[in-house]
């Protein structure tokens, strides 16, 4: 039986093509229905990202126009009898600049391990996964029961304003060793906060996701590690929580 870190590893390999077929199949056995969709999602969408960049797509005129400047700049080192050097240089680039880009969107989508991803597709199926009533006092009480000393604030009325509509849906608990989940629904996008005791599971995978660029915002409060991820920014929903003195 694989355990988060485990399985989160073996994910990305099996994405970056860096297991054998046999060590794919294997591996493919032990995830749940919902993973297998999950990960059949990802490769197919990677595919198409790549059958599209070797489509040639224009590169953006604005784009375009910046990295023709950077190259009319540059002085050359020796004068050439071909302009269309210059040209082919600029054509470079830009194709240059999109293959790193989508390289690093790809990134960024498998970015977020298994184990940290929003995987309710609206606010209401998120608020079905809570353990508790939508309000401070009962996630509070959550918090308590699960050995996070930690307040929780009221978003709406720290300073500064906020243009996003967050509202909290509850808590839960988490598959990872160590770690809760205080479900919050931002500007109708379903978002997750994490809070991982220190050394647990949980704060590894949180540290580990913090590299990858995983996590929207990650800090450690109270002692404790916390970080936010969804597919929207939530405007610093870490500061919701208070560390209370001992």
């Amino acid at each position: 039986m694989l355990n988060r870190t485990e399985k989160d590893h073996l994910w990305m390999a099996n994405l970056d093509r860096e297991v054998t077929p046999a060590e794919a199949l294997h591996f493919q056995q032990q995830l749940s229905e919902t993973e297998q969709t999950r990960m059949a999602h990802e490769v197919h969408l990677e595919e198409l990202l790549v059958e599209r960049l070797l489509e040639g797509p224009d590169c953006p005129e604005a784009l375009w126009r910046s990295i023709a400047g950077q190259v009319a700049q540059r002085k050359p080192a020796r004068v050439s009898r071909r302009p269309v050097f210059a040209w082919a240089a600029g054509l470079a680039a830009a194709a240059a600049l999109v293959l790193v880009a989508g390289a690093a969107w790809m990134a960024l989508n498998r970015a977020v391990p298994e184990a940290l991803a929003v995987n309710a597709p609206t606010v209401e199926a998120l608020a079905a996964e809570s353990q508790t009533t939508p309000d401070r006092a009962a996630v509070e009480t959550f918090l308590r029961d699960h050995d996070f000393a930690l307040a929780l604030n009221d978003f709406d009325a720290m300073p500064p304003a906020s243009e996003h509509a967050v509202a909290l849906l509850g808590a839960r608990d988490s598959d990872t060793d160590g770690m809760v989940e205080l479900l919050y629904n931002c500007c109708g996008r379903p978002m997750k906060l994490y809070l991982a005791r220190p050394g647990s599971e949980g704060a590894q995978l949180l540290a580990e996701a913090g590299r990858r660029g995983g996590l929207l915002e990650q800090k450690t409060i109270g002692g404790y590690a916390a970080g936010v991820a969804g597919n929207h920014h939530a405007d610093n929903l870490l500061r919701v929580l208070t560390a209370l003195e001992a």
